[in-house]
């Protein structure tokens, strides 16, 4: 009996040097992959990425010209054949930003820019962690952190991580009570991010009346300031722009209903499908009056699948979900797909590997699965929240 204790200690104890050993491995390939990313992007000094595009867009209404056109230090996107200019596609109180920036040297603000997004994504994440820190592992923080959501925001220069801090800031607002300040930055979110009106409207649906009205309030006082100072037709031209996406629907990163429907063909059936889930869900928000976390969680995974264009990188925004979240099996499994770099996926398809298109849509996968684990436990709870929803300790 006693050889039998002594072997299974050495056995428990391999298994927890073997466990300890593949978590080392398994931190040192998150840092490598995540450090290298932001490397090759900041290291390029051919082109500002995303920079260059809001930065000429300041200048061009500096000039007179359209801030929605095509300049020199813009990038296009090619595919097939086909080229797309990236323009600009942020709406046109967002313009506010570009203007601002326009007004420093081009390569001296890109890496300010890239100084204060990556405080805007820190922050977030110390605010998160200290919410959530009681059933959030290091290693959980780390594969987000060390993921495409988090590098690309960074190393595309974006101004993702302002979204990010003010989507966070809003989500604890509303959990706190403090539903006048919730309204606020949820207002600024709306404004620069449309696609998350979603969010607001189910409030509304929900009951959670003051923060969406509060949140309107400021979008419409925004876009009506901009129309006053733009002008109307600023509107006209970023509505065109924006509803002619082309082929960057097909692009692999994008997150959306539309990209495998418009690879298939049959495009206009996403906006039928929307036309059903978002009245769905409000029906939903109304009927069950989910609480705060639950609502935003559904929120932000809804604004995503029915936007024409959902890039990988908005999963940014939905951060306070992984960190509130207990992560499920199937929830590891997406967050490890949303994990693998875009460089990897593109190579696979488009380089010398060659592999059949089917693993263009290895994140959309990555985000059936999410959207799966969800619904399951959120919009058709099995048991009681407290033990279905909230992250165990």
């Amino acid at each position: 009996m006693y050889d039998s204790v002594i072997e299974k200690l050495k056995e428990n104890r391999f298994t927890s040097l073997l466990g300890s050993a593949a978590t080392v491995l398994l931190v040192i390939l998150c840092l490598m992959i995540s450090t290298s990313n932001v490397y090759f992007y900041l290291s390029q000094t051919n082109f500002l990425h995303d920079y260059g595009i809001f930065w000429s867009s300041g200048w061009a209404m500096r000039m007179g010209l359209d801030p929605y056109g095509f300049y020199p230090m813009m990038t296009n996107y090619r595919h097939e054949g086909f080229i797309v200019d990236n323009i600009n596609l942020n709406p046109p109180p967002a313009l506010l930003f570009s203007w601002i920036i326009s007004g420093i040297q081009p390569w001296l603000g890109r890496y300010l820019w890239n100084a204060i997004d990556t405080l805007f994504i820190v922050a977030t994440v110390s605010v998160l962690w200290s919410r959530y820190r009681a059933h959030m592992t290091p290693l959980k923080v780390l594969i987000l952190v060390t993921s495409p959501m988090i590098y690309l925001s960074i190393g595309l220069t974006q101004i993702y991580g302002l979204i990010a801090l003010l989507c966070t800031l809003t989500w604890l607002s509303l959990i706190d009570g403090r539903v006048g300040r919730a309204g606020l930055l949820l207002g600024l979110v709306i404004t620069i991010k449309p696609l998350l009106l979603v969010w607001p409207a189910l409030l509304f649906f929900a009951g959670y009346r003051r923060p969406a009205l509060v949140a309107g309030g400021v979008f419409i006082t925004a876009n009506l300031a901009t129309v006053l100072i733009l002008g109307p037709e600023i509107y006209y031209r970023w509505f065109e722009v924006a509803g002619n996406q082309g082929i960057r629907i097909l692009i692999p990163t994008n997150l959306s209903l539309s990209m495998p429907l418009a690879h298939f063909g049959v495009l206009p059936l996403a906006t039928i499908l929307a036309a059903v889930i978002l009245p769905s869900l409000a029906f939903w928000a109304w009927r069950t009056r989910p609480g705060h976390e639950a609502l935003a969680s559904v929120a932000f995974i809804a604004a995503f699948l029915c936007s024409p264009i959902s890039w990988l990188y908005y999963l940014i925004f939905a951060l306070p979900v992984f960190f509130w979240l207990r992560w499920t099996p199937m929830m590891t499994i997406a967050i490890l797909i949303f994990a693998i770099p875009p460089k990897i996926i593109a190579s696979a398809i488009f380089g010398e590997i060659n592999l059949p298109y089917i693993f263009g849509y290895t994140y959309q996968i990555g985000f059936f699965l999410l959207i799966i684990d969800l619904v399951r436990r959120l919009i058709i709870p099995q048991i009681k929240p407290t033990e279905s929803i909230l992250a165990t300790t």
